[in-house]
């Protein structure tokens, strides 16, 4: 029984030593996973702020079918949109050059679909680009690309 005095340490020892190793194991894991979940979360917000964009887009065209200025950097939550706003055209032959001295008395026509691009954007790398296509006829999306 002298002999045995003492072995309890060594056997301690290695015990926690093994338990350490778990630990950081599992606290690497965590850490992965944290990060991750950070990640997936400003991606979902940096989505909504960018759909945002495509339906305040879609607002400020039914109040006003001619409109195309879009809007640059808008806050919106915690990053901010900037959407543009184009005519989707069909290329046709006839000119559309205005005859010299005439008087323009009539409004531009609308046209029936209208491609908007809305970027959302969270300080310092998140973003996000949906392109979407609005029919101005039937005051819908008829199309819409992530």
């Amino acid at each position: 029984m002298k002999n045995e005095r003492g072995s309890a340490l060594p056997l301690t020892s290695v015990l926690l030593l093994a338990g350490m190793i778990v630990l950081g194991g599992l606290f690497g894991l965590v850490e992965t996973d944290y990060r991750t979940t950070l990640a997936h979360i400003q991606a979902t917000k940096v989505h909504y702020i960018s759909e945002a964009g495509i339906y305040r887009a879609i607002a400020k065209l039914e109040e006003d079918p001619v409109w195309r200025e879009g809007f640059k950097s808008v806050w919106f939550g915690e990053g901010s949109f900037s959407v543009r706003v184009e005519t989707e055209e069909k290329r046709s032959g006839a000119s559309s050059t205005p005859t010299p001295g005439a008087v323009e008395t009539e409004k531009p026509p609308v046209p029936r679909y209208v491609k908007i691009r809305s970027e959302g954007h969270i300080p310092p790398h998140a973003r996000k680009t949906i392109l979407a296509v609005y029919d101005t006829e039937q005051r819908k999306l008829a199309r819409w690309t992530e």
